[in-house]
């Protein structure tokens, strides 16, 4: 028994040994695969891994008797497995490729995936042989479907595999767009936009002689095509068009065909309709139809007679009047107009005449209170469309008034005077006379109420000249010197306070009109039932403001001892008058000149709080005397500083693909380190400008410390050197935040000469983060820009180019473009 369990010893510790050679091997194995290297390395305590006591446990384990089969536990040693994954031609690490682990009977024991490092890995193997096999490759990269062979025969053995794979093929293929015009001939010159599906800009193509425009090497999708400019003598059509490249395009091209109308000439119809003596009528009524007797619109006479129909193709137009001015004969005649190239400037124009209709009725006024009782003694005047008075009428006993022989056609009635006892109803009342009209009398009904014991009281306004002034104010005070009441005059320098009972009252004016002397004098006036129409008027004449005759001051800089002299811009003065008191802080223009005019004459104190860029500052404090009508001069002289420059740096926007742009950010925060070691700092201004006049020669660092809101900082620190007498510029750009929208302004004019380009507009946000910013029109009078989601106004910077009376608002939204189109 003894001999056997000593055979099994040495049978177990030979495999073992046996096993150890084998991992050699194996290790040797990975060396030679070519898209496989390996490394393994052993625990520390592998040495111990099969000491005499475990040998001794075995043994034990072996000899101990039990009721149930004797069975043989060993325990269980592990090692490890390490795979780092690259890309073949960047060396760059890949995540989410998988591998399983398969024992030495093809099953599989455990599956593997690599980390955002590149790396999967397992410790917990057990002594074997075992196999690798790739079975997901990360994505956009080749299947490497080889498999690696290795073993584990030591515990803590860990053996490590780099693993390469190669990117997929980049599947390609063409756009093509055939431009053709409404009879499908071939058109040259059309430019588009092309867009992939996250619109993104991917390039512009033009169609050539044969109408046709290509843009390949473009990965597989849908792609949106925007046409910019139209083929000439066509018209543009903006509307996207969609076009999808995939592995059923046609010789891996997609096409797509996009038609244009012709730019048809157009011009304007005018029609003038007057009466037999020469007098403008509105109201005419025509139907206009073209030489194929097709119906293309109605027009209305305006109140000068006129009547227009625009943008109609050249071509003979037919009118014809259905109805006729108010009063007037229909004459349906039909009226020919030709529209052409020769006509004055792009307008036909005919008169057509009516014959006046001589139809008339009567009117009659009945006057009642508001008991119904009938009222004698009402007097009115009537007046006609024209607001001529065509008579006056008194009621009579029975309370009724008529005027006869009045002409069909709308009237007004304004009472004069109101019945004994009776207040006047001034309020114009309108009737129309008409062919309808019972027995040929039109009637109304007029209600006056009973007199009231209240009047108004009416302040005017004048000056000497007798000019009526606005803006006065008067406090209205009664007989018991209680405030009552406050007036005002208007444009007309008039002011009025209604309904105050009879009796006597105090004016007292408590501010005169802009310009003119207060008159405190208290004016009386008593309303009474005897003031013409319930009102009392009363004139209050003030004097004008006598104001000193002005002069002027001119402060000019200049470099001191220069010959010729050269004149400085940029130098910054306080200007004081007699009273010590500031009047306004000015900066040198390019003349080196500061010019202020209407200046009271007195004595002014000017000093200099900031000079130019360079040159020392002087601190003088000049005196100087302004005289009616007269210059006075303050000449000032700077000292040039040696080994100093400028710095100047500018802050752009960049677009959210990354692009540079002209958009300029204010609130930028920035640090610079002199040659000399000091920190200045400072945030770009409205224009995205920074400016540090006076540095040091030598080297400067320039760090962004802030970003503007919205933007990424740009960490980018840039060096430069500040030359003695030089201004250095630098330029940073930030990246938006936010994903912006794109804004796309067509401007289109019915006047053909018309210039649309280079014309500027000011773009401002009206919700949403504050921006404001001005754009200027490219040769085709369209403006492209992107701006952050927001709500929108545009307005020409200039006044008087559009024909908008208030600015265009429009929405922006993220990876979105809105169409606004302008007319000027």
């Amino acid at each position: 028994m003894k001999q056997k369990i000593s055979y099994l010893f040495f049978s177990f510790v030979f495999v073992l040994l046996t096993l150890g050679a084998l991992g050699v091997k194996q290790a040797e194995a990975v060396q030679g695969n070519a898209s496989w290297s390996a490394g393994s390395s052993v625990n520390s305590q592998m040495g111990t891994a099969f000491t005499n006591d475990y040998m001794s446990n075995v043994q034990n384990n072996l000899l101990t008797p039990s009721s149930a089969t004797s069975r043989f536990f060993a325990p269980v040693s592990c090692g490890g497995i390490q795979v780092i994954k690259y890309d073949e031609r960047t060396n760059a690490r890949l995540s989410g490729a998988q591998f399983t682990i398969y024992d030495r009977w093809g099953r599989a024991v455990q599956v593997i995936q690599t980390n955002y490092n590149g790396i999967a890995e397992t410790r917990s193997l057990p002594l074997g042989y075992y196999s690798i096999k790739e079975t997901k490759a990360p994505t956009g990269y080749q299947l490497e479907t080889s498999a690696l062979s290795f073993s584990i025969l030591r515990a803590g053995q860990f053996i490590c595999i780099t693993k390469c794979n190669k990117p997929l093929p980049t599947q390609t293929g063409s756009l093509k767009v055939n431009k053709v015009g409404e009879n499908n001939q071939a058109l040259a010159g059309a430019v588009f936009d092309v867009y992939n599906a996250n619109n993104q800009y991917v390039g512009r193509i033009t169609t050539n002689a044969n109408g046709v425009a290509t843009l390949g090497n473009l990965p597989y999708g849908t792609y949106k095509l925007i046409e910019v400019q139209a083929p000439n003598g066509y018209e543009l059509d903006a509307t996207p068009k969609y076009v999808t490249i995939s592995a059923s395009s046609p010789g891996g091209v997609a096409s797509i065909t996009i038609s244009n109308k012709k730019v048809v000439k157009t011009g304007t119809i005018e029609v003038i309709k007057k009466d037999e003596s020469g007098k403008l009528l509105a109201g005419a009524k025509f139907y206009v139809l073209n030489s194929k007797n097709v119906y293309v619109g109605q027009i209305t006479t305006d109140a000068n007679g006129v009547a227009t129909l625009t943008n109609l193709p050249f071509d003979t137009y037919v009118l014809l009047e259905y109805e006729a001015p108010e009063g007037y004969e229909l004459d349906q005649t039909l009226k020919y107009v030709t529209l052409s190239e020769n006509s004055p400037n792009g307008k036909a124009s005919i008169t057509v005449v009516n014959k006046k209709k001589i139809t008339t009725g009567a009117l009659e006024v009945v006057k009642k209170d508001e008991a119904g009782k009938l009222l004698a003694g009402a007097e009115f005047e009537v007046r006609d469309a024209n607001d001529k008075v065509v008579g006056t009428i008194t009621t009579d006993a029975n309370g009724i008034a008529t005027l006869k022989d009045l002409p069909f056609g709308t009237y007004k009635i304004i009472e004069t005077k109101a019945p004994e006892g009776y207040e006047l109803d001034a309020t114009p009342k309108t009737i129309t006379i008409s062919k309808g009209d019972p027995n040929g009398v039109i009637s109304i009904t007029i209600e006056n109420k009973k007199a009231k014991t209240t009047g108004n009281l009416e302040v005017i306004k004048k000056d000497e000249a007798g000019t009526l002034l606005a803006g006065a104010e008067f406090d209205v005070y009664n007989e018991k010197d209680e405030l009552v009441g406050k007036i005002t005059t208007d444009a007309n320098g008039v002011g009025q306070l209604n309904d105050l009972p009879y009796g006597t009252y105090k004016l007292i004016e408590t501010k005169a009109p802009e310009g003119f002397e207060l008159d405190a004098t208290p004016k009386t006036v008593t309303i009474s039932k005897d003031d013409p129409n319930g009102k009392v008027s009363v004139d209050v004449i003030n004097k004008k403001i006598e104001l000193p005759v002005t002069g002027s001051l001119k402060i000019t800089k200049y470099v001191k001892d220069s010959d010729p002299t050269v004149y400085l811009e940029g130098a910054v003065f306080e200007i004081y008058d007699n009273n010590n008191q500031l009047i306004g802080t000015h900066t040198t223009d390019v003349n080196g000149e500061i010019l202020l005019n209407d200046l009271e004459p007195g004595k002014y104190y000017v000093i200099e709080v900031e000079a130019p860029p360079g040159y020392e500052q002087d601190s003088t404090f000049y005196e100087v005397t302004v005289e009616s009508g007269k210059i006075a001069e303050v000449r000032h002289a700077n000292i040039k500083k040696e080994n100093l420059g400028g710095l100047k740096i500018t802050k752009y926007a960049k677009d959210e693909f990354g692009f540079e742009t002209d958009i300029v950010l204010p609130n930028a925060e920035f640090e610079v380190k002199d040659s000399a070691g000091t920190i200045h700092k400072g945030t770009t201004d409205t224009q995205g400008e920074l400016f540090f006049p006076d540095l040091p020669v030598g080297e400067v660092t320039v760090t962004e410390t802030k970003a503007p809101d919205g933007y990424e900082i740009d960490a980018a620190t840039q060096n430069t050197k500040i030359v003695a007498e030089t201004i250095t510029e630098v330029t940073f750009y930030n990246q938006p935040k936010e994903e912006l929208g794109r804004a796309l302004v067509y401007l289109s004019s019915n006047d053909a000469k018309q210039a649309l380009h280079g014309l500027e507009y000011s773009i401002t946000c009206t919700k949403g983060a504050a921006f404001e910013t001005t754009v200027v029109t490219n040769k085709f009078g369209q403006i492209s820009t992107y701006l952050p989601p927001g709500e929108y106004e545009i307005e020409p910077v200039v006044k008087g180019y559009s024909t908008a009376s208030k600015a265009t608002s429009f929405k922006i939204e993220a990876n979105k473009f809105t169409i606004i189109r302008l007319t000027i």
